[in-house]
């Protein structure tokens, strides 16, 4: 079904379904908060889907004031970038397709691979060794680099550490990486004592908070080998 949304999002989206139509595409989603229902008048952008026979590719134009995103690809390119996502922690066009919504969808190709996208979504990433070393000599490094720092650059070096971290807590625990403005919130229900250090650390910039920050990374990663070290 067509979703309600409000003009000009909705005129920018007839022309996109006609203009897809006419190349003869399989299916035509609608993701974002488009689909979701949370759609903000001239704040939010329009995100559209595009299954087709083409290579994977990602286009960004302004219409009517409004961003308009739209991502094609054949179903094998849509697999492709979907096994990329999953090695990772960041699932950004799982996501979109998980929460879409049909706008044309002829032979149901569209719906068959939104369930693809659902159950590889509720899998979670799946972080190989080498993902994981490299977070951990990422983090290792910036905590060390707090410790040993002059106050004056220990505010900018807690920031780095606090942007490493906060989405390393939900990569390492086996789940994606939340938006920049859900992250915090998200945090606070997932490891209550890590959002109060993070917290901590930006808002005081004391010592103490930003050892207490740096024990709730060392926690995060005790069970994934702890800090890199070099062995002697």
């Amino acid at each position: 079904m067509f979703p309600s949304i409000p003009t000009p999002y909705d005129l920018v989206l007839a022309e996109v379904i006609e203009e897809f139509k006419a190349k003869q595409v399989k299916a035509i989603l609608l993701a974002g908060s488009a689909a979701s229902g949370k759609l903000r008048p001239m704040v939010s952008d329009l995100d559209v889907l595009v299954i087709d026979d083409g290579p994977w590719a990602i286009r960004h134009e302004l219409h009517s004031g409004i961003e308009l995103h739209v991502t094609s690809g054949s179903e094998g390119a849509w697999r492709n970038a979907w096994q990329r996502e999953v090695s990772s922690d960041m699932g950004a066009n799982l996501s979109l397709m998980t929460g879409s919504v049909s706008l044309f969808d002829p032979e149901a190709v569209g719906r068959d691979l939104r369930a693809e996208a659902v159950a590889l979504y509720a899998a979670g990433p799946k972080l190989g060794p080498q993902w994981i070393e490299g977070r951990r000599r990422w983090l290792t490094t910036v905590a060390d680099d707090l410790k040993d720092a002059s106050p004056d650059d220990q505010p900018y070096i807690c920031a780095l550490l606090v942007f490493l971290a906060v989405p390393s807590a939900f990569s390492l625990k086996g789940c994606w990486q939340p938006r920049h403005k859900e992250a915090m919130s998200l945090l606070a229900q997932a490891n209550p004592s890590f959002h109060q250090a993070v917290n901590a650390a930006l808002r005081t910039h004391s010592a103490e908070s930003y050892a207490s920050l740096i024990r709730e990374v060392e926690a995060l990663l005790q069970p994934h080998g702890g800090w890199f070290r070099i062995p002697a």
